[in-house]
C-alpha cells in the first residue's frame, strides 16, 4: 500500500498539471488551435469541413473544450454551423472565433469554447420555437446551449452515472419539454386568435377601401363627364367664333357691296341728271325753231 500512494500522488499531480496547462490557455490559443485542427483535417484545401473530420476535431482532442458533447449535439452544433449544408466553411468560422477572443481575453479558456458554440445553439433555438414543426428542436438546441453555458471548463472528466438517475433525469428533462411544448402550443393559439383578429380588422379595412375606391372612381368618372362636357363647350364656343368672324366678313362684304352700289346709283344720278339737262336744252334749242 506504501508504494501506491506515490504513484497516485504522482499521477493526481500530472492531471493538475495538465490541467492548469488547460486553464492557462487563452481564447486566442484557443481560437488558434481551431484553426491548425480545421486545417490539419482539410486534405484537399478547399476550406471545407464535412461532419466525420468534424466529429473527430472535437472528440479526438479532448483541447476543443467540446469533446464533452454527445453525438447527436455533435451532429446539431454541425447543422447549425454548416446551415444543413453538410460542409462547414471554417475560414468564415475562425474569424469569428478569433474576433471573439479578442473580445473577451481574459475568459478562461475552455469558458471561452463553451460559451461562443452555445450561442449558436441559443440563436437556433429562438429560431425553431416560432415554428411549431421546430419546436422540439428548438428545446433540445436550447437545453443544449444551456449546458455548454453551465460548465465551467474546470472539470472535463465524464463521470459514470447511476442509470436510474439517469432515466430520472430524462423524465424530468421529457416533463420539461412537454411542459414547455405545452406553453409554447398556448403561446400560439393565443397568437393564432390574435392573427385572425388581426385578418379579420384587415378585411373590413379592405372592405372600406374597396367602398372608397368604387367611390373615388364614381368621382373620377363624373369629373370626366364634365371635363368633356367643358371641352365640348369649349368646341362650341369655338364654332360660334368661327360663325362670328364669317358673318363679320359677310357683313363687311355686304357693306363694301352696299358702297359700291351707291356709288354707281350716284354716277346713274348724275348722268340721268346730265341727259335731262341735254334733253332740256334740246327742247329748248327745238321750240326757237
Amino acid at each position: 500500500m506504501a508504494s501506491t500512494e506515490p504513484e497516485k500522488k504522482e499521477t493526481t499531480t500530472e492531471q493538475d498539471q495538465k490541467e492548469a496547462q488547460k486553464t492557462a490557455t487563452s481564447p486566442l490559443r484557443m481560437a488558434k488551435l481551431f484553426e491548425e485542427l480545421f486545417t490539419q483535417y482539410d486534405k484537399n484545401g478547399d476550406g471545407l469541413i464535412d461532419y466525420e473530420e468534424w466529429n473527430d476535431i472535437i472528440h479526438k482532442s479532448d483541447e476543443t473544450a467540446l469533446s464533452h458533447l454527445s453525438e447527436s449535439d455533435a451532429l446539431g452544433l454541425f447543422n447549425i454551423l454548416s446551415d444543413n449544408t453538410g460542409f462547414i466553411k471554417y475560414p468564415a468560422l475562425v474569424d469569428e472565433l478569433t474576433l471573439a477572443a479578442q473580445q473577451n481575453p481574459t475568459m478562461q479558456a475552455n469558458e471561452f469554447v463553451n460559451s461562443f458554440f452555445a450561442r449558436y445553439f441559443a440563436v437556433q433555438s429562438r429560431s425553431d420555437l416560432h415554428s411549431p414543426a421546430n419546436a422540439v428542436n428548438g428545446l433540445q438546441h436550447a437545453n443544449t446551449s444551456r449546458m455548454l453555458l453551465s460548465r465551467d471548463g474546470k472539470n472535463m472528466t465524464k463521470k459514470k452515472d447511476n442509470p436510474q438517475d439517469v432515466v430520472d433525469g430524462l423524465q424530468k428533462k421529457n416533463d420539461a419539454l412537454k411542459q414547455q411544448l405545452k406553453d409554447k402550443e398556448v403561446e400560439w393559439a393565443e397568437e393564432k386568435i390574435s392573427m385572425e383578429t388581426r385578418i379579420q380588422r384587415l378585411e373590413l379595412l379592405n372592405e372600406q377601401f374597396k367602398a372608397d375606391n368604387e367611390e373615388m372612381a364614381t368621382a373620377l368618372n363624373n369629373m370626366r363627364t364634365m371635363e368633356m362636357e367643358r371641352d365640348m363647350n369649349k368646341e362650341d364656343k369655338n364654332i360660334m367664333k368661327e360663325q362670328m368672324f364669317e358673318m363679320e366678313d359677310d357683313i363687311r362684304r355686304v357693306h363694301d357691296e352696299l358702297e359700291r352700289v351707291t356709288g354707281m346709283n350716284a354716277h346713274l344720278k348724275q348722268q340721268i341728271d346730265a341727259n335731262n339737262e341735254q334733253k332740256k336744252n334740246w327742247w329748248t334749242r327745238i321750240g326757237c325753231f
